[in-house]
């Protein structure tokens, strides 16, 4: 499965909608969350700095894909998987 950025937004309802590893951190931080007390403009802004925290966490993938090097070693033990190989390639 490829790592997929992706980006989260918050509707006018405080909706939250999107892709990738943004939308799962955004749905994880909100699960984790407990906005009891917090209403109407409030827990919008609330819901907004999530989204941001999260759509930034997911710039990380990518530069992981872009600044990555991937080395493989066949040491010769039982569970090494030969390398037939060369050259670059893009971490997916």
């Amino acid at each position: 499965m490829p790592m997929v950025a992706g980006s989260v937004s918050i509707s006018g309802g405080g909706v939250a909608s999107g892709t990738g590893f943004a939308k799962q951190m955004y749905d994880d931080l909100e699960a984790g969350t407990d906005f009891q007390g917090i209403s109407g403009g409030a827990l919008a802004v609330a819901k907004n700095q999530l989204a941001t925290l999260a759509n930034a966490a997911a710039t990380l993938i990518t530069h992981v894909q872009s600044n990555s090097a991937v080395t493989t070693i066949d040491d010769g033990s039982a569970g090494a998987i030969p390398w037939a190989g060369g050259g670059t390639g893009t971490v997916a």
